[in-house]
């Protein structure tokens, strides 16, 4: 076998495969960058952390961004996962 590192060539096989796995997950619904120029409201604009009611009706999965941990930004678009709305920063 070819070793790479340490690693044969089937195990960095295996490691890669199952990265691919996790990465694209068990859902057959793929997750979707949706571009709308609507206007999205605040679904409570007295609250800390509003979440996103989108042009579609459907309110954001989440309350605050992931990856700052703070309001979410009407003006960035949702990324759709499994058909429901999350927002970001």
């Amino acid at each position: 076998m070819i070793k790479h590192g340490g690693i044969t060539a089937f195990n960095l096989f295996l490691i890669l495969s199952s990265g691919h796995l996790l990465i694209t997950g068990c859902s057959k619904q793929k997750a979707e960058l949706v571009i709308d120029s609507g206007i999205v409201a605040y679904a409570d604009s007295t609250a800390e952390f509003p979440r996103l009611i989108f042009t579609d009706g459907q309110v954001s999965q989440n309350d605050r961004c992931m990856v700052r941990m703070s309001k979410l930004n009407r003006k960035m678009p949702a990324i759709y996962i499994n058909g429901k709305p999350v927002g970001f920063c």
